[in-house]
């Protein structure tokens, strides 16, 4: 009888025992199905994560590809610096201009003085071997050279003022009156017999 009782409890406790250990297998076998269904999930979001990253890199290139673009001029269109820069140099043109024009006509009224004082100064006495040189031409007017004169504007500004009375004169006479005289080397200060003659 004891015996039976033993064999009783031995043998429930093994079926208990049995059926905690199916237990647990059955708790641990879900555990494991849980966590491949995680270790999945988790590849799977750091899958998309990086595919999520290389996007972005490739949106960031491309706007910044875009900026680049839009930075350059496109066509016949130009950035507001080149457009400064060609203002700027308009205007250094137009100042440069502007200073070649006032000191071309200091050189005109200079030379307008010159031919003016020529004309209201009395005739210069002359030594005898002028007085055969002027008797060969129609009139002779002596000019003193200022700066900056060069012997064919000289010869120019005295054709204009005397063209009004008729008369005339040119390189070679205004050469030929003064044959010590080199058009290339006049000197400030210089006298030159400027012959006229008729038109």
């Amino acid at each position: 009888m004891v015996l039976t009782v033993w064999l009783g409890s031995v043998t429930g406790a093994w079926s208990q025992d049995a059926s905690s250990r199916a237990a647990a297998i059955a708790d641990r076998e879900a555990a494991e199905e849980r966590y491949r269904r995680l270790n999945t999930a988790v590849e799977g979001l750091l899958a998309a994560q990086a595919e999520q990253q290389r996007r972005l890199e490739a949106l960031a290139s491309e706007l910044r590809q875009l900026r680049l673009d839009s930075a350059k001029p496109q066509g016949d269109f130009v950035t507001r610096e080149q457009l400064n820069q060609l203002v700027e140099s308009v205007r250094e043109v137009d100042r440069k201009r502007e200073a070649d024009q006032r000191m071309i006509l200091k050189e005109i009224e200079s030379l307008a003085r010159s031919v003016t004082a020529s004309l209201q100064a009395p005739p210069p006495r002359r030594s005898e071997p002028e007085r055969s040189t002027a008797a060969a031409y129609d009139e002779v007017a002596e000019h003193t050279v200022e700066q900056g004169q060069t012997l064919s504007a000289i010869v120019a500004a005295y054709n204009a003022e005397y063209k009004k009375r008729g008369k005339r004169t040119s390189l070679k006479l205004v050469q030929d009156a003064n044959p010590n005289i080199k058009p290339e080397s006049i000197r400030v200060g210089q006298k030159v017999n400027i012959p006229l003659v008729p038109n």
